[in-house]
């Protein structure tokens, strides 16, 4: 029976197509494969049969004794199980079981895929599955987002010589939102701008953000719902991407390759990803060690870009693009999925 199914999680439901790493994915693998969910295969021996690879993202969650035992039957026909490591440990996590499931998928997997090559340091028992990584780039989101007509600038009432720092994504602890509105707060730059645009991750977060936002009229924050649709004008207000993540979870970055997708280049610490291409020049990294340390620097680095002005960024994403429309297309991806059996 010709092995060609691939079970993924999460699956290709339409609550998943809005994550745009999922659905380029699901969209890449569906050229050579049909593509499906691993509830959808359970432990029917029939379509198991069938089924050539399980790809897991963001599993850790959701590894119950049932999915375990499933993953187990499928690698016991010849299914080979890849997992990809996208965090050093789930973002807000607050149970050490998350952590274990993680240590069991690097232990029980066939291949590790990385999308960082600096991330195989975080790797859960390195001097054992180290053999098992594989770099593959991730992909990247160019045309991926429509062009839309709205005008972000002018219904904020920004000034088009104004230079706007932003935060475009789901609002979540993680990513620091905080520390970036303090350091706004405490540059005060004339003519300069930051836009806080994205989804309700957690209420009381986004409550907290709100009452530190109160009063500033150059903190423009939206937490409305941005769909697909519009990314594409919140990304062509602003002329820097600001992303301070907390370095306890974050390794890798979607908000990078989407941001350097549309030309604009980003602050961010030296997370894994950001470690890979720094010496290619078209980012502003940083390290730190705590939050205050965190504020300090990100505040340097503010300064340093808004110092160049809005030309001298808008250069450092156009490198940016370059650099991924090169490195991250699909046909990198494909080379890399075929060098491990896809």
């Amino acid at each position: 029976m010709e092995k060609n199914w691939i079970a993924i999680f999460p699956g290709p439901g339409m609550d998943n197509r809005s994550n745009l790493y999922m659905s380029n994915m699901y969209d890449l693998l569906s050229e050579q494969y049909e593509i499906m969910g691993i509830e959808q295969i359970s432990n029917d021996i029939s379509k198991i049969k069938r089924t050539k690879a399980v790809i897991l993202n963001w599993i850790e969650s959701s590894l119950d004794k049932r999915v375990k035992r499933n993953l187990i039957l499928y690698k016991m026909m010849g299914v080979k199980i890849y997992w990809v490591f996208h965090n050093r440990v789930p973002h807000d996590c607050d149970q050490n079981s998350e952590i274990k499931n993680m240590g069991w998928l690097a232990n029980f997997c066939n291949y590790i895929i990385l999308h960082s090559k600096c991330s195989k340091e975080y790797l859960p028992h390195m001097k054992r599955n180290i053999k098992k990584c594989v770099y593959i780039p991730h992909i990247n989101y160019i045309d991926k987002y429509p062009v839309c007509m709205r005008n972000i600038r002018r219904e904020n009432k920004i000034e088009e010589d104004e230079f706007v720092f932003s935060f475009i994504g789901v609002l979540r602890p993680y990513k620091n939102i905080e520390i970036i509105i303090q350091a706004f707060k405490e540059l005060s730059l004339r003519n300069a701008k930051l836009l806080i645009a994205g989804n309700e991750g957690k209420k009381n977060y986004v409550n907290k953000l709100r009452i530190l936002c109160d009063g500033e009229k150059n903190i423009i924050l939206d937490s409305g719902f941005i769909s697909n649709g519009e990314m594409e004008a919140y990304l062509r207000a602003s002329d820097i991407l600001t992303l301070p993540y907390s370095k306890v979870s974050s390794m890798n970055s979607g908000a990078m390759i989407m941001a350097f997708s549309y030309e604009r280049t980003v602050i961010v610490p030296e997370i894994a990803m950001a470690k890979d291409i720094k010496e290619e020049k078209f980012i502003f990294s940083y390290d730190y060690v705590d939050e205050t340390e965190n504020i300090k620097r990100i505040k340097e680095k503010m300064l340093e870009a808004y110092q160049m002005e809005r030309e001298g960024v808008k250069a450092l994403g156009k490198k940016a693009f370059e650099f991924v429309k090169e490195n991250n297309n699909a046909e990198k991806v494909w080379e890399g999925l075929k060098g491990i059996g896809l």
